[in-house]
């Protein structure tokens, strides 16, 4: 199903679907909330690539994909998938992009997940506050993949950035 994207004040990692959408995910799939994921593709268009020789060249749009949380939450439209705009930052996604999204739910459990701060200011933060992120993580975000940038919020005013190293 394609929607355009919305740029939403949150703090948290998960995404809004549009009241039918969501209706719909919920009544078919009653454990989408538990065991899956939301599956969003878009193009993105890089304007300049390096080449072996080392000179920027103009490329084509790119196929984009990111796995996001859902916890049942719904748009304020039937065309729109809401999302922060920290989060969408993190995962190259801007308002009013058009997108696919589809239910996956064939996401895997993770036991462990090993994440670092992306700046000496994040590192800092997470060191005052380790046991706090360790209580609130899963309220923010229930989806992860290795490489993906976490944005998390602590005590609902301070963001820091995570990347995510592995997931086992």
């Amino acid at each position: 199903m394609k929607l355009k994207v919305s740029l939403v004040a949150g703090k948290t990692c998960f995404v809004s679907l549009p009241p039918f959408l969501a209706d719909d995910l919920l009544n078919r799939h009653g454990d989408a909330l538990k065991a899956g994921a939301i599956e969003v593709t878009w193009a993105s268009q890089n304007r300049s690539a390096e080449t072996a020789i080392g000179r920027a060249t103009q490329s084509g749009p790119t196929q984009q994909v990111a796995l996001l949380s859902w916890a049942g939450g719904s748009s304020r439209s039937n065309e729109h998938l809401e999302i922060s705009p920290t989060l969408a930052e993190c995962i190259g996604l801007h308002d009013e992009v058009v997108v696919e999204v589809r239910l996956r739910k064939d996401v895997a459990a993770a036991t462990r997940i090993s994440v670092e701060p992306v700046s000496e200011d994040d590192w800092e933060v997470v060191e005052l506050n380790a046991e706090h992120l360790e209580e609130q993580l899963l309220n923010q975000v229930r989806l992860v993949s290795a490489g993906q940038l976490l944005p998390l919020w602590i005590r609902a005013s301070t963001l820091v950035r995570l990347s995510v190293v592995s997931v086992s």
